[in-house]
C-alpha cells in the first residue's frame, strides 16, 4: 500500500492541463562598463540589466534582470 501523500503512477497526472502550445516572446539588454585603462593589469566595472515581455496573448511570463559586474585583464 502507498501512503496517502504519495502518486500511485503517471496515469494520476493531467499532463495535457500543463501544456502551451506556443509562446513568443521580445527581449533587450544593455550593458555599460568602464575600464580603468592606466594600470598593467586593467580593472573594469559595469553594469547590465534586461526586460523581457511577451509580444502576443499566450501566457508567457514577463521577467527581468540586473547585473553588477566586476574584473580585471592584463
Amino acid at each position: 500500500t502507498l501512503p496517502a501523500n504519495r502518486i500511485a503512477g503517471n496515469a494520476d497526472f493531467d499532463v495535457h492541463a500543463a501544456e502551451q502550445a506556443s509562446a513568443s516572446t521580445s527581449k533587450i539588454f544593455a550593458r555599460c562598463v568602464y575600464t580603468f585603462q592606466d594600470y598593467v593589469v586593467c580593472p573594469f566595472v559595469g553594469l547590465s540589466g534586461e526586460f523581457e515581455i511577451s509580444t502576443s496573448k499566450n501566457n508567457a511570463i514577463s521577467q527581468w534582470g540586473v547585473a553588477l559586474i566586476g574584473g580585471a585583464y592584463f
